[in-house]
C-alpha cells in the first residue's frame, strides 16, 4: 500500500508539466521523487494551493457539504463559517498547523462526513492546481479566533454558503464546476 502525500503529488505534477508527460508508472519513479527530497519544492507552492482552494471553495461547498444538515454545522461546533486561512487557530477554513519540513500540511476544515470523497478531492486538487498554474496568492491570514470575535470586529471576509440552496446556486453558476464536473452529476447535486 502506497500513499502519496500532497508534496509528492506536487513534484509528480511539476515533472509531468515540465516534461510534457501526462502520466507516470510507479516503477518509473526514482528515489528523488519521494518525500525526503521534496522539502524545497512543496513550500513555495503552498501559498498558491491555498489561494486556489480559497478562490473556488464557495463553488465546491455543495460537494463537500451535500446535505441540509451540513449547513447547520458550519459556523458552529468548530466548523468554519468564513473563507479564510490562518496558522494560528482552528476557526478558519484552511489551517496550517505549526510544523516544519516534511510535516508541513494544510487542513481543510469544512468537509462533511457525508461528502463523496472522489468528487470532493477531485475539486480540491483541481482548485489547488489552478492556484499553482495561475499563481493565486491567498488573502492575508486571519489570525484571530473567529468563533469568539464579535461580528463587528471581524474584517470583511467572504462567507461559505449558509444554506444548501445557496451552495447549489453557487455551484450551478460556476464555470469552474462546469469544467470539472459532468452535467449529470451537477444536476444530481444542484437540481
Amino acid at each position: 500500500y502506497y500513499y502519496m502525500r500532497l508534496s509528492e503529488l506536487l513534484v509528480f505534477w511539476e515533472r509531468a508539466v515540465k516534461g510534457g508527460r501526462k502520466s507516470f508508472r510507479y516503477d518509473e519513479l526514482d528515489e528523488e521523487f519521494f518525500i525526503e527530497n521534496v522539502k524545497p519544492i512543496f513550500i513555495p507552492y503552498l501559498d498558491y494551493i491555498i489561494g486556489g482552494i480559497l478562490d473556488k471553495f464557495a463553488d465546491i461547498t455543495i460537494f463537500s457539504n451535500p446535505i441540509k444538515e451540513s449547513y447547520t454545522r458550519l459556523g458552529k461546533d468548530k466548523a468554519p463559517k468564513y473563507i479564510s486561512w490562518s496558522k494560528e487557530n482552528r476557526s478558519q477554513l484552511i489551517r496550517i498547523p505549526a510544523a516544519s519540513g516534511e510535516y508541513v500540511r494544510a487542513e481543510l476544515r469544512s468537509p462533511d462526513p457525508c461528502a463523496n470523497p472522489y468528487l470532493t478531492f477531485t475539486l480540491i486538487i483541481k482548485a489547488a492546481m489552478l492556484g499553482i498554474e495561475k499563481k493565486m496568492t491567498p488573502p492575508a491570514a486571519v489570525d484571530m479566533d473567529l468563533f469568539k470575535t464579535p461580528e463587528e470586529q471581524i474584517p470583511e471576509i467572504s462567507l461559505l454558503p449558509e444554506t444548501i440552496d445557496e451552495a447549489k446556486n453557487q455551484a450551478r453558476d460556476s464555470e469552474f464546476i462546469k469544467e470539472n464536473i459532468p452535467e449529470t452529476i451537477l444536476t444530481y447535486y444542484c437540481g
